[in-house]
């Protein structure tokens, strides 16, 4: 009897880590539908948008959480606030749908800085947004992205110690920029804030 009944509750045990592995999958699998880059009906990305200010706001050092009660070193990033206007290019959901983003960029490393990742449906009055950025120091540029490869209006970054300075207008071609930045090359280490995870 003992027996049989170990073995119903392995199965009911197996059906309902079934049932919530399916149900984890599927919420993975609806997030990253929501973090797309928006196309336009003629296939392309969102190309109308601008920097208005970008303020260099000094450091942050965060301490990330343990890993198996080991603690871990802490990291220092910049701090640039970040405001400006784009334009999508159909109608987007009140909540979620696609993004675009503040790509940060070093020679040969590029990403979606901490932070800088933006939904369309959280634009305000006239396609405004603001957001505060978590950069990794040594980093050379930010430009506003509408995916990991458009680039619409770029700056220089410079460093004095691990404070930005915001520098002058970069041209979305330059080298430095040149490069993808996709959501996954950001900054990413846990514990940092609103960091892409």
């Amino acid at each position: 009897m003992t027996r049989i009944r170990r073995a119903l509750l392995a199965m009911a045990f197996c059906a309902v880590a079934f049932a919530a592995g399916t149900v984890v999958a599927q919420a993975r699998t609806h997030t990253v539908d929501e973090t797309a880059w928006m196309v336009c009906p003629d296939g392309k990305p969102v190309a109308s948008g601008h920097l208005d200010t970008l303020t260099a706001a000094g450091s942050v050092t965060v301490q990330p959480p343990p890993i198996d009660g080991v603690p871990r070193p802490t990291h220092t990033y910049g701090i640039v606030d970040v405001t400006g206007t784009i334009t999508a290019c159909h109608p987007v959901p009140s909540i979620g749908g696609p993004g675009f983003g503040i790509g940060s960029y070093a020679t040969n490393n590029a990403g979606v800085a901490g932070g800088g990742y933006l939904r369309y449906s959280a634009l305000g009055a006239g396609g405004t947004f603001s957001t505060r950025t978590y950069i990794e120091p040594g980093r050379g540029a930010l430009c506003l992205i509408t995916n990991p490869t458009t680039r619409l209006e770029c700056y220089r970054l410079s460093w004095s110690g691990n404070n930005p300075v915001v520098g002058d207008r970069l041209r979305t071609d330059d080298p430095l920029v040149s490069q993808p930045a996709p959501l996954s090359g950001g900054t990413r280490e846990p514990g940092c804030p609103p960091c892409i995870q």
